[in-house]
């Protein structure tokens, strides 16, 4: 089953879409698929579509489904919120990552010593179409548009903490924190750090100061970092 493709289309449960073009010339002029052949269509939202293709021609693609699935969204609390670099090479590996080990929604964050940002929506979610893809899961995780972190504050998100290298207050460690079934934001600031104002605004918030080590970790391999222990945690929790 695993060796079946997958495609993304947009699409409630109960709809039967119609194949984008994009998806149509990946099976006829790249996989060379034929009448009979089967494959995947995912919506993002937790719904796949086994399907066979019935007709086959230069333009047209149709088929019928043969099962449903519906997936809970239980593992996949993890929110994000991270200050991009000025290479965007980095962000896009950042944001593939993060896809394929389970992050429920991104958000370029803002802060006051942020790099000039470069923010391509469609870029950003292709890449995240493809991951999404390509690791076998079945949500499509949210992309904000870029947030201030004065704004992102505000949100009502059940555990919110924030990473930094500052020597102020007490930490604790990400695992600490982590519960089953409960939202959690992982605040990421820019190379250079969110400035002292910046965490005790936070920390006034209700936010959680953590500490990810004593390396220093470049920006997007903390996000990544962040998030693989969040995982571990929601593991060891199940055991």
């Amino acid at each position: 089953m695993h060796d079946i493709p997958s495609f993304y289309e947009a699409f409630e449960q109960g709809d039967i879409p119609e194949l984008s073009d994009t998806n149509m010339h990946h099976m006829l002029n790249v996989l060379r698929m034929k009448s009979g052949d089967e494959c995947f269509l995912c919506n993002g939202k937790g719904i796949q579509y086994h399907i066979q293709l019935t007709t086959v021609g230069k333009r047209k693609v149709e088929y019928q489904i043969k099962d449903t699935q519906q997936f809970n969204h239980n593992t996949e609390g993890f929110i994000l919120a991270i200050a991009f670099t000025k290479n965007p090479a980095r962000m896009e590996w950042l944001i593939e990552k993060a896809c394929e080990i389970g992050v429920k929604a991104i958000v370029p964050l803002i802060t006051e010593r942020s790099e000039r940002l470069h923010f391509k929506a469609d870029r950003f979610r292709k890449i995240l179409i493809s991951a999404m893809l390509q690791s076998r899961r079945y949500f499509l995780p949210e992309m904000y548009e870029p947030q201030s972190l004065e704004s992102v504050i505000s949100w009502p998100i059940p555990i919110k903490t924030l990473a930094h290298c500052m020597e102020m207050g007490s930490k604790k460690q990400l695992s600490q924190l982590v519960q089953a079934n409960q939202e959690l934001m992982v605040c990421i600031g820019p190379e250079g750090d969110f400035t002292e104002a910046e965490v005790l605004a936070c920390e006034l918030a209700g936010f959680q100061s953590i500490t990810l080590g004593q390396q220093r970790l470049r920006t997007e391999t903390a996000g990544l970092f962040s998030l693989a222990q969040y995982h571990t945690a929601l593991q060891m929790q199940a055991l």
